[in-house]
């Protein structure tokens, strides 16, 4: 492995709120530090000015309604809109999803900081429903 340091970008600005196509590059199911479990999405934007800025998405257990209302929203395949289980693998088949959404920056509670929020997604393309897979 070759490190350049001096020519790592240190950028952890926001993308900008607009409407941007995504590729999601991996998924993992995480635990929060006070113990809630997410599943987390890390996309591309595959792009436009923002070309290849990652944007990371958590959907945890409580708010799973914000996991379905993007999935419907991509109309996904319903294998995965149906899923009932612990969830362990269930992530995995979103990896290489590509979408289109909207960024809108949110507040989080009792903090400075802003997030990245990822709303009203819609298909790249149109996708084969009941293909039983990921789709593009």
């Amino acid at each position: 492995m070759r490190i350049n340091m001096p020519a790592v970008e240190l950028s952890r600005d926001l993308i900008p709120e607009d409407r941007y196509n995504f590729s999601v590059v991996e998924t993992r199911v995480g635990v929060s530090p006070k113990g809630k479990e997410f599943i987390e999405w890390k996309m591309k934007v595959l792009d436009g000015e923002h070309e290849g800025r990652i944007v990371f998405q958590q959907f945890y257990e409580a708010a799973m309604w914000r996991l379905k209302q993007l999935l419907t929203d991509m109309e996904a395949p319903d294998t995965f809109l149906n899923y009932v289980g612990d969830g362990k693998d269930y992530h995995k088949q979103f990896q290489g999803l590509k979408f289109n959404a909207y960024v809108e920056h949110k507040s989080l509670p009792d903090s400075d900081k802003k997030l990245a929020d990822i709303k009203h997604a819609r298909p790249l393309q149109k996708p084969k429903k009941n293909s039983g897979g990921t789709f593009n």
